[in-house]
C-alpha cells in the first residue's frame, strides 16, 4: 500500500501528489475527519466503494500495527543446548 507524508505549507494547504491526482483526486474531493484521522475520496465516488476501501486500509493498518508491536517486544534469550545447566551423561558429580 502506498503511503504519502505531506507537510502543510505556509498557507495551510496540502499538496496532492501526482499519483493521487491521476487516480481521481483531481477535481472536488470530500474529506471526512474525526479527532485522529480523515477519509478523503472523490465527490462522485460510490459510498459502498469507499467503505470497501476503508476495510482494505484498516486491514493494512492492523497488519502494520501488529508488525510494529512484534518489533518492539523484548527479545527472549534462546538457551543454547551447549550451555545447559544439566550435568552431562556420565559426569555424576565428578
Amino acid at each position: 500500500m502506498v503511503e504519502f507524508n505531506q507537510k502543510v505549507d505556509g498557507r495551510n494547504r496540502i499538496y496532492i501528489p501526482k499519483l493521487m491526482r491521476e487516480s481521481g483526486f483531481d477535481k472536488t474531493i470530500k474529506i471526512i475527519p474525526n479527532a485522529t484521522a480523515a477519509i478523503m475520496f472523490g465527490e462522485d465516488t460510490n459510498l459502498k466503494d469507499v467503505l470497501k476501501s476503508i476495510d482494505i486500509i484498516k486491514a493494512d493498518l492492523q497488519h502494520r500495527a501488529n508488525l510494529k508491536e512484534k518489533e518492539e517486544e523484548p527479545q527472549k534469550p534462546t538457551q543454547d543446548s551447549s550451555s545447559s545447566t544439566r550435568p552431562r551423561r556420565g559426569s555424576h558429580g565428578q
